[in-house]
């Protein structure tokens, strides 16, 4: 039986859980096995595995050089590097849709962007396209705080953003998970969500659906699963080349704005809360 190897830098983070639940759906139809590699263990020989899925960034060039060198294909997971075939989500798509919602739907102008971690692929996509939202969409950016997509450093940054003084009436975070550790600070320091502050985030799981969290909805399950296709694809001989990028899709829920309208009525109704100047 082959084996599809998975390197990560954390096989315990929610998204990298899901990344790897998608790889097995296809590896059971292959059928073949799956075997993680984490931060924790050290760079396994390219040989150690019939082809690689690498997550973000969790694999260094000179590993992808030895590896493409040992005639192992690879598909990267929401990452990109030329020369290699990536399945990715459009992060531009869907910082774009979380800036046009706060400020068009919700009547924000002055935003926080919380950062995922310096570096990553998604983290420097969404800060570039967050940054061109805002002039599109003529609101200010009220600061950045580095959440590096770990939800309890996004918590102690944003205190200490509170601490500081800054005035701002919506957040937009790199992720959901980040997003929902946002609401929970907010409310422990006396701000309203969505009255006081609106509060979106990036992607879409179980947890944002209980926290009914206003999102882009990405499926991180399918990221997997094309990721896995695509490499299996390699596997039996196929020349896979370019990025696919997965689009998303805007979900309205509670934490933007109160009782979110009808599709059909969006453009017509306005927030329930009073909008400062």
């Amino acid at each position: 039986m082959e084996t599809i190897g998975v390197i990560t830098n954390d096989e315990t983070g929610v998204f990298q859980q899901a990344i790897i639940k998608g790889a097995w759906v296809t590896a059971d139809t292959k059928p073949c096995a799956i075997e993680v590699f984490s931060g924790s263990r050290a760079a396994p020989a390219p040989n150690a595995a019939d082809g690689w899925l690498v997550i973000a960034n969790a694999a260094t060039p000179e590993w992808l050089a030895r590896t493409q060198e040992a005639g192992r294909p690879i598909t990267l997971v929401s990452h990109a590097l030329p020369g290699l075939p990536a399945v990715v989500f459009d992060n531009r798509q869907g910082m774009l849709e979380l800036v046009k919602h706060v400020a068009v739907q919700c009547g924000r102008r002055k935003l926080v962007l919380v950062r995922g971690a310096a570096g990553q692929y998604d983290t420097e996509q969404r800060a570039t396209a967050f940054t061109d939202a805002l002039m599109r969409y003529s609101v200010s950016a009220a600061g950045t705080i580095n959440g590096e997509f770990a939800p309890d450093k996004a918590a102690a940054a944003l205190e200490a953003f509170l601490a500081e003084g800054h005035d701002f009436d919506a957040v937009v975070a790199s992720d959901y998970m980040m997003a929902l550790a946002v609401i929970d600070t907010l409310k422990r320091k006396k701000r309203r969500v969505p009255q006081d502050v609106s509060v979106v985030g990036f992607g879409d799981g179980p947890e944002a659906r209980r926290g009914k969290l206003t999102t882009v909805a990405a499926d991180v399950e399918e990221l997997g699963r094309r990721a896995a296709k695509q490499l299996v694809h390699q596997m039996n001989g196929a020349k896979v080349k370019g990025v696919t990028t997965l689009s998303v899709k805007l979900i309205e829920r509670n934490t933007s704005y109160d009782d979110p309208p009808d599709v059909e009525l969006r453009k017509e109704k306005t927030p329930k809360f009073t909008k400062k100047r």
